[in-house]
């Protein structure tokens, strides 16, 4: 701790230099984008410990009795940090004060909790909604990743969730990831159908996966009993992926029940 001490004081000491050149705008007069990357590029630093300094400075500014604990060494870095954020979320003397015993993540939830939401931070959080979706280069996998507002993540979540408990369960097991991205595409595929009254979405009933060479014409080898699971739900029909999806030198069916 006293070690922490000492270098929470140091640290002290590089905000207030860095609150200094911000005011002189330095990042203007070298002709640095931004303050970050003056910082990154004069002070030898990564781009994140950048960021976490003019971030620290920023945020302590506006709370100056965490900043001269933080000078004379009664709190660390990390936790001035924290519970400057609390301040900036709204969080009142007792609060600040009551702070001091939780640990500092349990401080960065108190401070999520009292954070006040603007109109603008609604604007912006529905002007960066997005979803990016990339496929390997074979196509024989793909990640999805993005980020949505609060009220469309619930739904989409409250959505996954019912599916993925309607889906049967196979032997063995799955896990709650597997079942969460297989409620996913089963969504997916019922918007792709568009079938109207067919009372209730179709779940995955029965997977056959068969060797590229069992789908060849004339081909010799002795065929081999592929593995199927199912529900015993009778198949209504029968898909496979493209040839070329795969680059195990397998393909792979899916019989769905109606």
């Amino acid at each position: 701790m006293a070690c922490e001490r000492i270098v929470g004081r140091l640290r002290a000491r590089q905000l207030e230099l860095l609150r200094g050149l911000d005011a002189a705008q330095v990042q203007q007069v070298d002709g640095a984008r931004s303050l970050e990357d003056w910082v990154a590029a004069r002070c030898d630093v990564s781009h994140e410990s950048a960021r976490s300094l003019t971030r620290a400075m920023k945020i302590l500014t506006g709370v100056p009795e965490v900043w001269e604990a933080l000078m004379v060494g009664d709190v660390s870095f990390d936790r001035a940090v924290a519970t400057g954020r609390l301040a900036a979320a709204g969080g009142d003397a007792d609060l600040l004060v009551a702070s001091g015993g939780f640990d500092i993540a349990g401080v960065g939830r108190l401070a999520g909790r009292h954070r006040r939401v603007t109109r603008r931070d609604e604007r912006q959080v529905a002007a960066g909604r997005h979803l990016a979706m990339q496929p390997s280069l074979d196509r024989s996998s793909g990640r999805a990743w993005g980020e949505l507002p609060g009220f469309d993540f619930a739904t989409l979540e409250k959505a996954v969730y019912q599916r993925s408990d309607e889906l049967p369960s196979f032997p063995g097991g799955e896990s709650r990831g597997a079942r969460l991205a297989d409620a996913l595409v089963s969504i997916a595929e019922d918007s792709l159908d568009g079938e109207p009254g067919m009372g209730g979405p179709r779940v995955p009933a029965v997977t056959v996966s068969t060797p590229l060479w069992q789908r060849t014409p004339g081909a010799r080898q002795a065929p081999r009993s592929p593995p199927v699971r199912g529900s015993g739900r009778p198949p209504s029909r029968c898909s496979f992926a493209p040839p070329g999806s795969t680059s195990s030198g397998s393909a792979t069916a899916v019989v769905r029940s109606l």
